[in-house]
C-alpha cells in the first residue's frame, strides 16, 4: 500500500465452484480487510483502505456466492457485465446486454438487470 500509493484493492477470484470455495471466499475477503484495517491504524490513521471484488454477472456463478457476507466485508461489487455470449454460445446472443430479451430469450441467457437485482436482494 505504502510503496504504490494504492488505495485499497480489489480481488478477482473466477469463480468459487462449490460451498467450500464460496466459504473459503468470504474468509479470504475478511482476512484480507482486517489486513488492511490494521494496515490502517498502524500506517495512516483514520484512512480506510478499499476493499472490492469483481464479480460475475452470471447466475449461475453468482448463486454459488455468499453474497450477503461478502456485502458486509467488501466496499464495493464490481460487476463483470460483459461476456454474456461467444463463442461457447449455442446461438447468436449480445454480449453485454442490459435487459433480458421477452421475444427471444435465448439470445439474453443473462443479462445486467438480473444480476443487479440478484446482488441487491442479496444486501
Amino acid at each position: 500500500m505504502k510503496d504504490w500509493a494504492f488505495d485499497g484493492i480489489d480481488i478477482d477470484w473466477e469463480y468459487p465452484a462449490s460451498d467450500e470455495d464460496a466459504a473459503n471466499m468470504v474468509l479470504l475477503l475478511q482476512a484480507v480487510r482486517n489486513e488492511l484495517d490494521a494496515y490502517a491504524s498502524e500506517h495512516a490513521p483514520g484512512y480506510h483502505f478499499q476493499l472490492t471484488i469483481a464479480a460475475p454477472a452470471g447466475s449461475s456463478h453468482y448463486s454459488k456466492l455468499r453474497l450477503a457476507d461478502l456485502g458486509r466485508i467488501v466496499d464495493y461489487v464490481n460487476l463483470m457485465a460483459y461476456d454474456y455470449a461467444g463463442s461457447w454460445s449455442s446461438v447468436a446472443g449480445h454480449s453485454a446486454n442490459l435487459y433480458a430479451n421477452t421475444d427471444i430469450p435465448q439470445s439474453t441467457p443473462f443479462n445486467t438487470d438480473d444480476a443487479v437485482k440478484a446482488y441487491l436482494d442479496a444486501g
